[in-house]
Formats: structure tokens, C-alpha cells, sequence
């Protein structure tokens, strides 16, 4: 959440929009790597750059880096090489055709992503585990906070009253 908060934020305040969209694609294509969490900020770094020109192979290789083959996405959509991309990231015009086109490729490769990634095994534990501590919770606290805690609380202590006691019948 903190990190889909900041990038929120990072692009808006770099004047980009419709930012959920741009979330949306960004999550699916990060979703498809092995760290979603780097690859998704990469995105919204090279994004707020792009911005006033500036991008460059340096920003792109990020992306690279992570898992998305950005070269072979961009040379797909917009028809240009590794080469011509460092030139095109120059101006501002170029960034943005650089972004535009990278944004259509990531929507064609890995659009829908996030709800592919959700429904893996992992994710599903996690949930389960989640739903489990939420249940764990509802049932000590219970009605009036009392619950079920309330009563293993009295149940261990009557136990050990009982024990104290039959411990001289015993022996």
C-alpha cells in the first residue's frame, strides 16, 4: 500500500495522467517478475522522467534488469533499436513517445497480471493465513472483548486450581 501510495503521488505530482490506468498496467507487468515490488517502482521512476526528457538507457535498463524486456517491447511498438532510443529519450516528445509505446506493449503482454498473480497458490496461502488471524482475532475478542480468550483464560486457571488441589489426593 505505502508503495502504491508514493507512486501515486510521484505522478501526479509529475503531472501524469489517468494515473490509475497507468497503475494498473504498471502492476500487471510487474507482476511478472520476480520482484514485483522493484520492478513496479522502475516503472514509475522511468515514468516521472520521462516527463521533461532525460530518458535514457540508463532509466530503460532498469526495466531490463527486472524482467521486462522493454527493448524488444519498445522495438515492437514504436519501431525502434536500443540505439535510437537513447537519441528519441532526449526531448521531451521522444520520452513521451518512448513511454506511450512501452505502456501499449506492457498493456499487450502482461495486462490482467495482477489477477493471474492472485490466483497462484502463494497468494492464496497468504490469503488463507490472513483470513485465519482476522478469525483468530474475532473469536478472542468476541462480543464485548471478552471471547473465546476470555474463556481459555478461565478454563487454564480452573485447570490449575483443579490441579493444585488433587495433587495431595494423588500422592
Amino acid at each position: 500500500i505505502q508503495t502504491l501510495t508514493k507512486a501515486f503521488i510521484q505522478l501526479g505530482g509529475a503531472g501524469i495522467a489517468p494515473i490509475e490506468k497507468l497503475l494498473t498496467t504498471f502492476g500487471d507487468a510487474a507482476a511478472a517478475t520476480t520482484n514485483r515490488v522493484e520492478a513496479f517502482a522502475a516503472l514509475v521512476r522511468i515514468s516521472t522522467r520521462a516527463v521533461g526528457g532525460g530518458l535514457g538507457l540508463e532509466e530503460l535498463e532498469q526495466l531490463q534488469t527486472q524482467g521486462i524486456p522493454v527493448y524488444t517491447i519498445l522495438q515492437e511498438e514504436i519501431g525502434k533499436t536500443r540505439l535510437e532510443l537513447s537519441e528519441l529519450g532526449m526531448t521531451a516528445e521522444g520520452a513521451h513517445e518512448i513511454m506511450q509505446g512501452l505502456q501499449r506493449g506492457l498493456d499487450k503482454r502482461f495486462g490482467g497480471g495482477m489477477q493471474r498473480a492472485s490466483a497462484n497458490l502463494s497468494v492464496s496461502m497468504s490469503n488463507l493465513g490472513i483470513a485465519m488471524n482476522n478469525l483468530k482475532l474475532a473469536l478472542g475478542e468476541g462480543i464485548g472483548g471478552l471471547g473465546l480468550t476470555g474463556a481459555f483464560t478461565f478454563l487454564s486457571n480452573t485447570l490449575m486450581q483443579v490441579a493444585v488441589i488433587l495433587k495431595p489426593v494423588v500422592h
